[in-house]
């Protein structure tokens, strides 16, 4: 298309589904993505193992487990620079959230993981997330100095939820 500049990142297996992308406090695009087992990012300007198909673009794994995790996802970015990312767990049926801690100080998300993200369950009542899941960074003020809200949907209850980071 004429309006339109593309650039393809990576291709291996089935890269790219369930895309979502934010930019950070640099301008740098980040993009998360599933390909059909793991959570992933393509960062441009990003430092580690360079994407395939794009030499200024870094590509990690970002949750890697038996688990087949990564579907349904959003990314934002709060105040702090922090990268957030909220995603389902397609085999645990659970919802997760991941974020940037940098410099390798990090739990983890799975064995085959990047140690620069921390990660933890959002919620592991059975069958939440499934299909829709949103995160936004909510500005500080009234409901405190400001985090991640994640939406997602309850598949087993038919109820829309919202989980609110205790601060």
């Amino acid at each position: 298309s004429p309006e339109w500049s593309c650039a393809a990142l990576t291709k291996t297996g089935n890269v790219g589904l369930d895309p979502g992308i934010a930019f950070d406090g640099a301008d740098n695009p980040w993009v998360h993505f599933w390909d059909n087992n793991n959570l992933n990012l393509a960062r441009l300007g990003g430092t580690g193992t360079r994407c395939a198909l794009a030499s200024g673009w870094a590509c990690t794994t970002i949750h890697d487990e038996a688990d087949s995790v990564g579907e349904y996802g959003g990314i934002a970015f709060d105040a702090t620079g922090t990268a957030w990312i909220a995603y389902w767990g397609r085999t645990a049926k659970r919802t997760y959230v991941a974020h940037y801690v940098g410099s390798a100080s990090g739990n983890g998300c799975g064995p085959g993981e990047s140690s620069d993200w921390a990660c933890s369950t959002l919620d592991a009542s059975p069958d939440v997330g499934a299909f829709w899941v949103g995160i936004a960074i909510r500005p500080a003020g009234t409901w405190g100095t400001g985090g991640p809200w994640v939406s997602y949907f309850d598949r087993q209850s038919g109820a829309l939820k919202v989980a609110i980071l205790k601060t």
